[in-house]
């Protein structure tokens, strides 16, 4: 699992470089991704990956390429929900990615909101049933968040904006 051969692959990418100017949010918060991947802080490297999954879908909904350089931004407010609708039908997201995108936002939300599940947690135990939640991410569960991250943001740029 080497980050850097990742980041290399994906940045260099000739349909990314060509969409970069309108991915740049995205592409950077994956880039923050992969510093805390590299920094060994995989909880933090997971909810950057959620941020740039979300990201990069909401810019894919609400940008118009209209030339080289160039995009109509439509500022309307997007939900997750709508954004994997918009995604499916547009065939951004099939059954695969759509799969793995959720198992990798469900890492970002478990750091996003961990003190949420804390306190609901605590909220419903018992004496003789003591809260317990997830509260960590393993090498390998982040290193699958940064390749479908990548996987995402790339067939974005392919098919998105021809």
């Amino acid at each position: 699992m080497n980050a850097s051969a990742l980041w290399h692959g994906f940045i260099r990418n000739e349909q990314l470089k060509s969409r970069f100017y309108v991915l740049d949010a995205a592409v950077d918060l994956f880039g923050e991704a992969v510093k805390c991947y590299k920094a060994e802080v995989y909880l933090a490297c997971c909810i950057c990956v959620r941020s740039a999954i979300e990201a990069a879908l909401h810019v894919a909904k609400t940008r118009t390429h209209v030339a080289p350089g160039a995009a109509i931004v439509d500022l309307e407010d997007t939900h997750w929900n709508q954004l994997k609708k918009w995604a499916r039908e547009e065939g951004i997201l099939d059954k695969v990615l759509e799969t793995r995108v959720d198992e990798a936002r469900r890492l970002g939300n478990l750091g996003a909101h961990l003190a949420q599940r804390i306190d609901r947690a605590h909220q419903d135990s018992t004496p003789d049933k003591p809260f317990e939640i997830q509260i960590w991410v393993s090498p390998q569960e982040a290193w699958g968040s940064l390749v479908t991250g990548r996987d995402l943001i790339l067939r974005i740029a392919h098919q998105r904006w021809k």
